[in-house]
């Protein structure tokens, strides 16, 4: 049940303006951010493949989501820092939780020495070492939490008596906290278990699994509120 945590992304996500466009794309990626834009980019697959559940383009929608508010949270806190204004206002327990990303990904996670692979270099006609994508910046760190294998890495990482990996998942965890939480905590249960299960267990080969992706997309859909709507109705049924 992922519907509490659906309400409570989609409020910060309308309040920062998230736009979403359903469009053609390689089968194996999902989905994106676009900052720049500030659009989340779905995979148009979905809207034609028979095998697609509603659940899985459910927590595909909600995963891009995540992914675009954490990510536009951290933005604005790097803007801040900078002296700059930012466009949005978010509330302090937002950009907490972002400068928290901040600091784990500066601290624990970039020029991490476990956090590498191996390549083949054809030039050199041999396998060398080279950091893992999400090494590169916390956006890409971000990014990558729908890794599998980055995933458990950062699991065998400590940072302040913790794995990183949990750490992460806390800061994330943290931007859609209530201060009536305390007093209602099965709806913070409801939205705690279902951010675990969207990010912790989310991977492309699982979606690929009950999606099927056989079927050609070649319209373009996008829009916010309209979307909004659609996405209401399926996580909520009709109001």
């Amino acid at each position: 049940n992922v519907a509490e945590l659906y309400a409570r992304v989609r409020a910060i996500a309308e309040q920062i303006g998230l736009d979403f466009w359903f469009e053609e794309m390689e089968d194996r990626l999902l989905g994106g951010y676009l900052h720049s834009d500030n659009r989340v980019r779905l995979n148009a697959h979905m809207l034609y493949c028979p095998r697609m559940q509603r659940q899985g383009v459910a927590s595909t929608i909600v995963h891009e989501m995540l992914h675009a508010v954490a990510g536009y949270a951290v933005y604005t806190q790097k803007d801040i820092k900078l002296g700059l204004t930012p466009k949005v206002q978010l509330s302090k327990q937002v950009l907490s939780a972002a400068n928290t990303l901040i600091n784990i990904y500066e601290k624990a996670v970039k020029g991490n020495p476990a956090l590498v692979h191996q390549e083949y270099d054809i030039e050199k006609e041999e396998w060398v070492e080279v950091s893992d994508y999400g090494t590169i910046s916390v956006h890409e760190m971000l990014s990558e939490i729908s890794n599998p294998e980055f995933r458990d890495k950062l699991k065998q990482i400590e940072y302040k008596g913790r794995s990183v990996w949990q750490r992460i998942w806390d800061a994330i965890k943290s931007m859609f906290t209530k201060s009536s939480d305390v007093t209602n905590p099965t709806a913070y249960d409801s939205m705690a278990k279902a951010l675990d299960v969207l990010i912790n267990e989310f991977s492309v080969d699982a979606y690929q699994k009950y999606s099927g992706l056989e079927e050609s997309a070649s319209r373009v859909y996008h829009g916010s509120g309209a979307l909004f709507d659609k996405f209401d109705h399926s996580f909520m049924g009709p109001r």
